[in-house]
């Protein structure tokens, strides 16, 4: 660890709290639509609640 890792001001690490918390549900996002659209085009029905967590992600 370098020493300015270590004494972070708390703004720094919530900044990063925050982005590895969207960076996680941008992936979430991703994945809950592409598992929709294979489902959808694959097998002829799809999951309504993964365009809703999307939605939900997103805002």
């Amino acid at each position: 660890m370098t020493p300015d890792s270590v004494n972070s001001p708390p703004a720094s690490r919530f900044q990063r709290i925050s982005n590895a918390l969207l960076a996680l549900c941008l992936g979430v996002m991703a994945v809950a639509v592409f598992v929709n659209v294979v489902l959808r085009y694959g097998f002829g029905s799809g999951l309504p609640a993964s365009e809703e967590l999307s939605r939900l992600l997103f805002v």
